[in-house]
């Protein structure tokens, strides 16, 4: 019985998750993330869920929170930083990391595996900078290398004209942010 219980509230969650998902889906400005939008959290000494509802009502995002992260404790003032700044200082403090499910506006926090970083690699072919004429580190990877956790890695092949970026799947949308703000036409500048 008890058994049955859990899978009925667990459904019923999901099913208003999923009313929630399509609500947060209209409600995002068209071509920019939602984890783009500018937050600010003051909370001190509340559960986790609690610094997650005040990121959520902001940004029009939903988190699920996987089981066992209910007593962790969160301690943070954040002012005009972006909802995807604010998760990854707490989840970075916090052992934790979360993952988008699918294409929706919903994200699964759940503890860092101890074990096995769970990294990613991802190559980047460049349309714009030629990594061949600009040697060395370029400012390209620099801005890249900015934004990467302890465990990434980034390379330049100027061979390819192409990065290979190595970290946590939840950094990559930043890391593409950069890219695409980085690799763009660039401007003729008059000299006077």
């Amino acid at each position: 019985m008890r058994k049955m219980l859990a899978v009925a509230c667990v459904g019923a969650a999901l099913m208003a998750q999923g009313t929630r998902v399509r609500a947060a889906e209209t409600q995002a400005p068209a071509g920019r993330h939602p984890l783009d939008t500018r937050v600010t959290v003051r909370v001190k000494g509340v559960p986790i869920a609690n610094f997650l509802d005040n990121i959520s009502e902001q940004a029009k995002v939903n988190f699920i929170v996987t089981e066992g992260l209910e007593g962790k404790q969160v301690t943070a003032f954040l002012q005009n930083v972006t909802a995807r700044e604010a998760l990854q200082i707490l989840l970075e403090i916090k052992g934790l990391t979360y993952q988008q499910i699918g294409r929706t506006n919903t994200y699964v926090i759940a503890p860092r595996s101890k074990e096995v970083e769970p990294v990613s690699t991802r190559i980047y072919s460049l349309d714009h900078i030629d990594l061949d004429a600009s040697g060395g580190d370029t400012a390209i990877v620099l801005a890249v290398r900015s934004v990467l956790s302890k465990a990434g890695r980034v390379v330049a092949d100027p061979w390819t004209n192409v990065l290979v970026v190595t970290d946590f799947p939840e950094l990559f949308p930043q890391i593409e942010q950069v890219i695409a703000e980085l690799d763009k036409p660039s401007r003729n500048v008059k000299k006077k």
